[in-house]
C-alpha cells in the first residue's frame, strides 16, 4: 500500500502505511520483508524529508548487503543518490546499475536513466536530462508500464 500511495503522489500516507507495515513485520517476525519495506519508506521519505530518506536508505543498504536483497539495495542507492550533489550521486547510480544488471533485474533499469537525468539536471545540462528521461520513458513503455511513463 505504501508504494501505491507514493505513486499516487501521497508520500505522507505512504510513510504512514510503511511504518504500519514495519510494526506488522516486527510483530510477526517477517524479517525477509524488511529490505523492501525500507526501500519503499526511503522512496516516500525522499518526497517529504530528503535527510530522513538518506538515513533510511543507509540503514536499508546495510541490511540489504547483509541479506543479499539486491532490489532493495539498488533502490536505496538511487534514493541516496537523489540526496547528493551530481558528483557524489554518479558512483551510487553506477553501483545500482551494476547490481541490477548483474542480477538481471531489468525492470528496474529505467530508474537508472531517471537518476542520470536528475544528475544531468543538477549539472544544468537540460539537453542531457531530457535525453535520459526520454530513454527512461521509452523503456517504461516497452515493458508495458505506460502509467509510469
Amino acid at each position: 500500500m505504501a508504494q501505491v500511495r507514493t505513486l499516487a503522489g501521497e508520500p505522507r500516507l505512504a510513510i504512514e502505511h510503511a511504518r504500519q507495515a514495519a510494526g506488522t513485520i516486527l510483530a510477526y517476525g517477517l524479517d525477509g520483508f524488511r529490505p523492501e519495506l525500507g526501500a519503499t519508506l526511503a522512496g516516500a521519505e525522499l518526497l517529504v524529508d530528503p535527510a530522513r530518506a538518506a538515513e533510511t536508505a543507509h540503514e536499508t543498504i546495510e541490511l540489504s548487503r547483509r541479506t543479499g536483497h539486491v532490489g532493495a539495495l539498488a533502490s536505496c542507492l538511487l534514493v541516496l543518490a537523489a540526496t547528493h550533489d551530481p558528483a557524489r550521486a554518479r558512483p551510487l547510480v553506477e553501483e545500482a546499475r551494476q547490481i541490477l544488471e548483474g542480477a538481471r533485474l531489468h525492470a528496474y533499469l529505467p530508474r537508472i536513466a531517471e537518476a542520470h537525468g536528475a544528475i544531468a539536471r543538477g549539472r544544468h545540462d537540460l539537453a542531457a536530462a531530457r535525453a535520459y528521461l526520454e530513454d527512461a520513458r521509452r523503456a517504461w513503455i516497452a515493458m508495458g508500464a505506460t502509467g509510469h511513463a
